[in-house]
């Protein structure tokens, strides 16, 4: 038995063309109307869904006239707590000569010269877990610059090695900083 394929029917007909009119209509309309063609204050608030318009459909200069005046400063806030109490920075110091020397003023207990260019400083509480700083300490350089190393010999005592570019070691004062 073959299919047959009907005809649509009258209202079919009418309806689809119905549809296509209106289409075209509203397509029409969309390409040809302009915002030249819509006269001043046509378009009112009311006819304008609510939330439509955002800062971006407006111009600057009504987005800033929009902005009120800067408010009062609220009340502070209530103070945080209290962090853990940190341990004050120890600074030691110690000023050397060229024999081994203390100068005046430093917190070095003693300081002596071991050998050519090796000196022992020794402070007089522990030094552990601490930062050692070393550098030249005469108004007068010599064309040798001293090269000057510091390596911990036990929980007091500081070794200092003051050596040119070579390695080999010669006597220079030096100033001995220690953070802890």
């Amino acid at each position: 038995m073959r299919n047959r394929i009907q005809r649509p029917s009258p209202a079919l007909v009418v309806a689809s063309l119905a549809l296509f009119v209106s289409l075209g209509g509203v397509g029409y309309a969309a390409a040809t109307i302009s915002t030249s063609d819509i006269k001043n204050g046509a378009v009112t608030g009311k006819k304008i869904k609510n939330r439509t318009i955002t800062t971006k459909d407006i111009s600057r200069k009504t987005v800033g006239a929009l902005k009120g005046a800067k408010g009062a400063a609220g009340p502070q806030g209530p103070q945080g707590i209290q962090g853990p109490a940190g341990e004050p920075a120890t600074k030691l110091f110690a000023a050397v000569s060229e024999s081994g020397d203390l100068a005046r003023g430093s917190s070095a207990v003693s300081a002596v010269r071991t050998a050519t260019g090796q000196y022992s400083v020794v402070f007089n509480r522990g030094i552990t877990d601490c930062v050692y700083v070393a550098t030249v300490g005469d108004d007068t350089f010599s064309a040798i610059p001293a090269i000057l190393s510091t390596t911990q010999l036990n929980s007091t005592t500081v070794r200092v090695r003051s050596s040119d570019n070579t390695g080999a070691d010669f006597n220079r004062p030096f100033y001995l900083a220690v953070l802890c």
